[in-house]
């Protein structure tokens, strides 16, 4: 799916539309409309949007995480276990990349409801000190990314160990795998940044990782 899908399915249902007034918290219009298909009519819409306040809108995501121990530029690469999509993105070069996030939040996306959200850009930071402790060549399997409500719903009624209140449905989670090491080996790694949420689920073969206060089971 192109960009422009992408931006005509957030305005198409009220839910996304609620969501996308945080979208232009990232600049993700000013990609958009960088883009040649992209329409005039939207062109004129985002055009009144007020683009250079959504630029000002990162600056403090920019300034907290340039005190972050993390050399730049900072880049994932990601499998998503059930579309098979891998991604290969760098979101970071001294400041964060419009274009690298939005990439890594289609490819966290619902893929159960086709719905993308903006993902906490600490947790790709995270994610990212996690692979430079353990490097390798091969993509980090997602398992879970963005859940929207009626997924997390679905999940609760169907798997065991699921929140009602989710992190996922912030955007503020995922569940992960690194390809060539074990279980204990991330965990042990993820669990050393004390700082988030990390889940150990061996029953399952994922690490759940999550922005929100420190705990660890």
């Amino acid at each position: 799916m192109d960009n422009c899908a992408i931006f005509d399915r957030l305005l198409a249902s009220s839910r996304s539309r609620r969501l996308f007034d945080s979208f232009w918290l990232l600049g993700i219009p000013s990609v958009l409309s960088r883009l040649p298909h992209f329409s005039t009519q939207r062109r004129q819409l985002l055009k009144g949007a007020g683009l250079f306040a959504a630029s000002v809108a990162c600056a403090p995501w920019q300034a907290a995480s340039a005190s972050a121990p993390l050399k730049a530029p900072r880049t994932l690469h990601l499998h998503n276990v059930h579309t098979g999509e891998t991604v290969q993105s760098t979101y970071w070069d001294g400041r964060y990349l419009v274009d690298g996030l939005m990439e890594l939040n289609w490819h966290l996306r619902d893929f159960r409801q086709d719905q993308m959200h903006v993902m906490d850009p600490f947790l790709f930071d995270l994610l990212f000190k996690i692979r430079q402790k353990l490097p390798g060549s091969q993509a980090i399997d997602i398992v879970s990314g963005y859940r929207s409500e009626e997924t997390n719903e679905f999940l609760r009624q169907s798997c065991k160990g699921v929140a009602k209140k989710s992190y996922h449905t912030r955007g503020q989670a995922l569940d992960f795998v690194l390809p060539k090491y074990s279980l204990a080996e991330v965990r042990k790694a993820a669990v050393a940044m004390r700082v988030g949420g990390v889940g150990y689920y061996p029953e399952n073969n994922f690490i759940h990782l999550d922005t929100g206060r420190r705990r660890v089971w």
